[in-house]
């Protein structure tokens, strides 16, 4: 071997982060090209620079100098974030309409009520969603502009309904309900006040799941990477509730993970009293992710200082989350009853044939399996116009599998008890069992042979819990880092560029 070729091999050892990274930004301004051919919009060629761009720049933030890996993520969800409530035009997340009409109630303190047509909702300024945004899935860039000037008419309440989001407790939409509450003190443009509330949730959920990455004891990129899934991060950058539900849940596991393998001795007070306040956001933000409180059971007596401490506290929990989750549901019954009329119906099927409902649902996974899945990794955005590439969709999940596996096998990240595995798995399927059954009682209509209204991102749980089961493996001394975080994070932030710019191109069209 020749001396150039000892150099060549010798600046590729030192310098092989820096030309992955440069690899990374060709590869995704690649695919940000096809994104906008996709849609007809290579005349807009420019925005294919955005990836190269963002990525450019955080690269150099990450790779230049040392950094904690909490503030890259908060770096890299805060971008796409941005980019997401930027790109996807206001209102064309699913359903978020209504989550906008419930959020702007509780900004004003007041709460559903049954209106004249007998439908779910209640009382509201006239003009809080423009004239030139009533037609949701046909909103383009130009129908944004257009409602600039469009402004809300406090002295004139009309009826909306929204049935669905009058389920959610109030606390699901409390980093919403504070930026509406804040734009409508100093203006009356609906716009403005829009997007304060999708600016809001995103600052508030980008907070917690960066917590929950700092929190977490073992290998941060597994967490990293799975809060920066495109679906994610997308509806975190609305006014979907599930942006603050997910990130509730990723903190409680992280921080139950962290008070039994992140800290020593005794749990104190202190210590446990987030504890309680993660339970009570779990009850009241989808009640049907109670089962991920089974993962305290990860602790043992022993942090308790005795067992007396440990049955106390576990009991106080159990009381906690399941008084303040049925006492919800006893509040919001009635809206139920209002909105879904064949609920009794199906709870009454279910009770009277449980095996029949069990043929359901395996016909349900057999069915809608690969749609489900391929929309938890953000295959389809918006209210469904935007497609993302499948090789990308299905890369990310792949990613996300070999980080968990290379984690195990490695030492960067494991957890310390078989039994850490199980809770896991079975607080997965306690999640995916009780979000089935409240579609089939809700949404489905009696009689279909499969179970309707299901979407993937109402799976996320799952995919966080699976992937912390894959981490049980013996725990070692020191870890090492194995695997080059940095480059993960930024081949995430690349695959929401991506989409970004898909969405961009889907919003060009309209």
């Amino acid at each position: 071997m020749g001396r150039r070729d000892v150099r060549l091999l010798s600046f590729i050892r030192r310098r092989w982060r820096e030309i992955a990274a440069a690899v990374l930004i060709l590869g995704f301004t690649g695919f940000a090209v096809l994104a906008l051919r996709r849609y007809g919009m290579l005349a807009h060629w420019y925005w294919a620079l955005l990836p190269a761009a963002v990525l450019t720049l955080l690269s150099v933030f990450v790779l230049r100098a040392p950094r904690q890996a909490h503030r890259v993520f908060f770096a890299a969800f805060l971008v796409c974030g941005l980019l997401y409530l930027a790109a996807v035009p206001i209102l064309q997340v699913s359903d978020e309409p209504q989550h906008f009409l419930r959020s702007y109630e509780i900004a004003v303190l007041r709460a559903p009520q049954a209106l004249p047509d007998g439908s779910v909702g209640d009382f509201l300024p006239d003009g809080l969603i423009p004239e030139s945004l009533s037609d949701y899935a046909a909103t383009g860039y130009d129908d944004i502009r257009v409602a600039w000037d469009a402004r809300i008419d406090r002295a004139n309440p009309v009826a909306y309904d929204f049935p669905g989001s009058a389920l959610y407790s109030p606390l699901s939409y409390l980093p919403h309900a504070a930026g509406i509450a804040i734009a409508n003190l100093v203006t009356d443009r609906a716009l403005v006040i829009l997007y304060a509330g999708r600016l809001a949730n995103l600052i508030v959920v980008a907070l917690l799941c960066t917590l929950a990455v700092k929190l977490f004891p073992f290998s941060r990129a597994l967490p990293a990477l799975l809060l920066l899934t495109p679906i994610y991060v997308h509806k975190a950058g609305s006014m979907s509730a599930d942006g603050l539900t997910l990130a509730v849940v990723a903190l409680w596991l992280a921080y139950v993970l962290h008070l039994q393998y992140g800290t020593q001795g005794r749990l104190r007070t202190r210590q446990l009293v987030p504890l309680y306040l993660l339970v009570l956001m779990l009850s009241q933000c989808k009640i049907v992710y109670l089962p991920v409180c089974l993962f305290f059971f990860v602790l043992s007596p022993e942090r308790f200082g005795s067992r007396k401490r440990y049955w106390w506290n576990l009991a106080g929990l159990v009381v906690l989350a399941l008084g303040a989750g049925l006492g919800w549901l006893a509040v919001s019954s009635r809206y139920l009853a209002a909105g879904y009329s064949t609920s009794g119906t199906q709870i009454a099927a279910l009770l009277h044939d449980p095996l029949g409902y069990c043929r359901i649902l395996l016909r349900t996974l057999r069915v809608q399996g690969r749609t489900l899945l391929e929309q938890m990794m953000g295959i389809g955005m918006g209210v469904g116009g935007v497609r993302n590439s499948r090789l990308l969709t299905y890369g990310y999940l792949v990613l996300i599998v070999l980080t968990a596996v290379f984690s195990r096998r490695e030492g960067d990240g494991m957890l310390t008890q078989k039994r850490d595995g199980w809770l896991a798995l079975v607080s997965a399927f306690g999640v995916a069992l009780l979000t089935c059954t409240a579609l089939y009682i809700q949404w489905t209509e009696p009689g279909n042979d499969t179970i309707m209204g299901l979407q993937g991102r109402y799976f996320l749980p799952v995919l966080y819990l699976v992937s912390i089961a894959v981490l049980q493996v013996r725990p070692t001394g020191r870890l090492r880092r194995k695997i080059a975080w940095e480059l993960l994070v930024l081949t995430a932030t690349g695959v929401n560029l991506v989409a970004a710019v898909s969405c961009i191109g889907y919003g060009l069209t309209l």
